[in-house]
């Protein structure tokens, strides 16, 4: 699995490196209220966009699935409670009460002689 995941990050990195070889000019960052700028170059500005990207997606999807972690723990809980009482019915070993069945012999008495 780990090959895997190498072997799938190598034309990440490859595409990486040549998009930042292709964009090395600078540009200027400035924030409307703030009054400072800051001189980037063109790379890092968009692998910083899609890095920070990547951390609000990662944090919506996490929120979003935050419901069925909490159903999932819930039913661990039962399936754990559910678990114990099996042990504890069958560490006392409750039997049912079940009638012996009716064996036909022949020296039995017959009903109606």
């Amino acid at each position: 699995m780990r090959t895997l995941y190498l072997l799938s990050l190598l034309p990440v990195a490859i595409v990486v490196a040549a998009f930042s070889v292709s964009n090395r000019e600078y540009i200027d960052l400035s924030i409307y209220p703030l009054p400072v700028e800051i001189r980037l170059p063109i790379f890092a500005l968009v692998i910083a966009s899609l890095f920070i990207g990547a951390i609000f997606g990662v944090t919506a999807g996490w929120f979003s699935g935050s419901r069925r972690r909490r159903r999932m723990a819930k039913r661990r809980r039962q399936i754990s409670q559910l678990q114990k009482q099996v042990e504890e019915l069958r560490s006392t070993k409750v039997q049912k009460a079940v009638p012996r069945p009716i064996t036909t012999r022949s020296d039995a008495p017959k009903i109606g002689e």
